[in-house]
């Protein structure tokens, strides 16, 4: 299912019930994808973002967010800090899940483990290249 999808079906659900904050939201997403398919347009084509552009407009989303808690931090505007931290949870559930630093780290490993063969000579001949070296004859 697309991410324009999955934010719609989310924005009838807190529609129907009646969960204002989250379908205000809602909305302000529906309506920034809404501006950046307006700003897509030209006169040949009327194509919508995909999903790749969703997923940059709603990181930028939590970006402002993440600006306007600064703001309200030093205006000591707690009430403002906790609408705008809901709002981010709320735009954090469409981001696909970030891994932290152990996680990807054992990604990493499995790879390397798994292309080994592939990965060392590849890389000694980069190193053979940047250092005018040549590789032994094989």
């Amino acid at each position: 299912m697309s991410l324009r999808v999955s934010i719609e079906e989310s924005y009838k659900e807190a529609i129907k019930s009646k969960k204002l904050e989250k379908a205000n939201t809602l909305r302000l997403i529906k309506s920034a994808i809404k501006d950046k398919d307006i700003e897509n347009r030209t006169s040949e084509s009327s194509k919508q973002i995909n999903d790749h552009q969703i997923l940059a407009l709603l990181q930028n989303l939590i970006k402002q967010r993440k600006d306007s808690i600064e703001s309200f931090k030093i205006a000591s505007r707690d009430d403002l800090i906790i609408k705008e931290e809901l709002e981010i949870d709320l735009i954090i559930q469409f981001l696909p899940k970030q891994f932290d630093e152990k996680e990807t780290e054992e990604i990493i490993k499995e790879i390397i483990k798994k292309h080994f063969n592939k990965i060392i000579p590849a890389t000694l001949l980069l190193i053979w290249l940047y250092w005018g070296w040549m590789p032994p004859p094989t």
